[in-house]
C-alpha cells in the first residue's frame, strides 16, 4: 500500500522521508524475507478466546524477554483460558486470573486469586509489568482480604510479585481509605517498580498519609505516581495537588518516568490533557498541558520521542498547526522526550484504548465506527454508536506518517483493554467481547457470554 501524508480530521501533516509497553527479544523482522522491515503490514499471527459461564475480561498484557505473553484478567464462577476449567475462589465476586502463554499461544500456567473464604468482595487489577528476568508484578484493589500465597492482604490495595513460574515471591498492602484506581505499572532496568493511578480520600503507601484534592463542594480524585524498590518497599510518592486522574505510565531507559492523564481546569466538569515527567529520585522535570479539553489515556516513549493518545473536545494549536476534533475526537500527539517540545499531532474519528512503540513505529488500538479513516482510507466495520469495531494502526515515530491501519469487524460489543509491543514491532492486543461476533482475521469468534480475546500482529 502506498504511503500518504497523514490527513486525519485537521489540516494535512507535513511529513518528510521515512528514516527508519514491555519489551521482548525476538528475531529481527528482516530475518524473514517475506516480511521485510521496510514494508510493515501488521498481519494477524495469533487469536485466542476464553470460555466460561459468565464474565471473563482481560485487563492488561505484557511480554517477557523469552517472547512469552502474560495476561491479567478477571472472571466469575467458572472460566477456561485455555488451561482447562477453573473455579473461582469467590464465585459470586470478580476474581483475578494471571495466565502465561508461549508466543504461539500454548498456555504455560494459570494462577487464580479471590477474596479469602468467609469474606466477600471483588478483586480488580489492571496494572501488570514484567522485569528483564521474567518476574511478574501485579497491582490492584481488593474489596476483601486476599491471599496470594504469602498471607492475607487486608482490604484496600495490593501489590504482588511472582517468579517466572508463577510462584508468589512477596505481596504487600497499599493503604487507601476510600477508593484506589490503579491504571499502569512499569519496571525500570534497576528493578524498581512504578505504579500510577488515581485515588479519592487518604493514601498512605508508607511515606505518611496524603489527601486527594478537593472540589469546592467535596472530595475529588487525584492522580498519583509511586515508586517502589524490587522488594516492594516505598521510595517516594507523588500526588497531583489539583483534581486529576492518572491514566498512563511509561519508563525511559535511564529510569525517568512519564505520567499521563488529565487535570482540572475551572469548573469540575472540564479537564485538560497532561503529561508529567519525573527523574528517578522523583523530581518533576517538566509538564505539558495542551490548551484543549480532554485527557491522555496512554503514554509511550522510545528513542527520544514520547507519544500520548487520548480524547479531546476543542480546537488548539499544536506543533505549529491547528488540531480540530472530529467524531470521537481521538488525539495522537508526539513530544520530544528531552524537554517536551511538540513534534507532531493528529486527530481521528476513533477512540484510542492502547498505545505502544518500537524503534520506528507508534502502535495504537481502540474502537471505531464503520467508515472511519485512521490515515489510509476508510475502514469497513459494523455500524453503530458507540463504536465497537476494533482497529490497530501503526504510524512512523518521527513523522506520524501512517504505515498501516487495520479494522476488525465486531457485530456485538468488543472492548479493547491493552496493547503490548515488542522492540521489533510485533504487538499483542487484549480485551473482551459479547452480544455478537468479532473477527480478527481468522474467522468470526462467537462468545459464550462475555469472553476474553487476545490477538497478535506481525510488524
Amino acid at each position: 500500500m502506498a504511503m500518504v501524508a497523514l490527513v486525519g480530521c485537521g489540516e494535512p501533516l507535513a511529513v518528510g522521508p521515512v528514516t527508519g509497553a514491555g519489551e521482548m527479544v525476538e528475531e529481527a523482522p528482516d530475518a524473514n524475507p517475506s516480511q521485510p522491515w521496510d514494508s510493515p503490514r501488521g498481519e494477524t499471527r495469533l487469536v485466542l478466546q476464553s470460555h466460561g459461564f459468565d464474565d471473563e475480561r482481560a485487563t492488561a498484557v505484557a511480554v517477557d524477554s523469552q517472547r512469552n505473553i502474560i495476561v491479567l484478567a478477571t472472571f466469575r464462577h467458572v472460566a477456561d483460558f485455555g488451561t482447562g476449567l477453573l473455579t473461582a475462589p469467590s464465585p459470586e465476586a470478580f476474581n483475578l486470573a494471571l495466565v502465561k502463554y508461549r508466543w504461539d499461544g500454548q498456555p504455560l500456567w494459570v494462577k487464580v486469586f479471590g477474596t479469602a473464604p468467609g469474606f466477600t468482595g471483588d478483586a480488580y487489577a489492571q496494572s501488570l509489568a514484567v522485569d528483564r528476568n521474567g518476574d511478574i508484578v501485579v497491582a490492584g484493589r481488593n474489596l476483601g482480604p486476599i491471599d496470594f500465597g504469602q498471607g492475607l492482604v487486608p482490604e484496600g490495595g495490593f501489590m504482588v510479585r511472582f517468579s517466572p513460574d508463577g510462584e508468589p515471591l512477596w505481596s504487600r498492602h497499599l493503604e487507601v481509605d476510600l477508593n484506589l484506581f490503579d491504571s499502569g505499572m512499569v519496571i525500570d532496568h534497576a528493578g524498581n517498580i512504578a505504579l500510577a493511578g488515581s485515588f479519592e480520600g487518604v493514601l498512605d503507601f508508607g511515606t505518611g498519609p496524603i489527601s486527594s484534592a478537593n472540589w469546592s463542594d467535596g472530595t475529588a480524585t487525584s492522580a498519583f505516581l509511586a515508586k517502589f524498590d524490587s522488594l516492594g518497599r516505598t521510595r517516594w510518592v507523588y500526588v497531583d495537588p489539583v483534581p486529576s486522574d492518572g491514566f498512563g505510565l511509561a519508563v525511559e531507559e535511564d529510569g525517568d518516568l512519564l505520567l499521563s492523564g488529565w487535570e482540572a481546569v475551572g469548573h469540575r466538569q472540564f479537564g485538560k490533557p497532561m503529561v508529567l515527567k519525573f527523574n528517578p529520585p522523583g523530581r518533576q522535570m517538566w509538564a505539558r498541558r495542551p490548551e484543549t479539553l480532554g485527557f491522555f489515556r496512554k503514554v509511550a516513549v522510545q528513542g527520544g520521542t514520547l507519544t500520548a493518545t487520548g480524547t479531546f473536545a476543542s480546537a488548539f494549536q499544536f506543533a505549529g498547526r491547528e488540531l480540530r476534533p472530529c467524531g470521537r475526537g481521538m488525539l495522537l500527539a508526539a513530544f520530544a522526550n528531552t524537554d517536551g517540545h511538540e513534534l507532531w499531532g493528529e486527530s481521528f474519528d476513533a477512540e484510542a484504548r492502547g498505545l505502544g512503540m518500537d524503534a520506528n513505529g507508534v502502535f495504537v488500538t481502540g474502537a471505531y465506527s464503520s467508515g472511519a479513516d485512521l490515515g489510509l482510507g476508510p475502514l469497513a466495520g459494523a455500524p453503530g454508536s458507540p463504536p465497537y469495531n476494533v482497529f490497530v494502526a501503526r504510524y512512523h515515530r518521527l513523522t506520524g506518517r501512517p504505515q498501516w491501519t487495520h479494522g476488525f469487524v465486531a457485530t456485538g460489543i468488543a472492548e479493547v483493554a491493552d496493547l503490548a509491543t515488542s522492540r521489533f514491532g510485533a504487538s499483542v492486543i487484549v480485551g473482551s467481547f459479547r452480544d455478537g461476533t468479532v473477527d480478527f482475521g481468522t474467522g468470526a469468534l462467537v462468545p459464550d457470554s462475555r469472553d476474553m480475546f487476545l490477538f497478535s500482529l506481525t510488524p
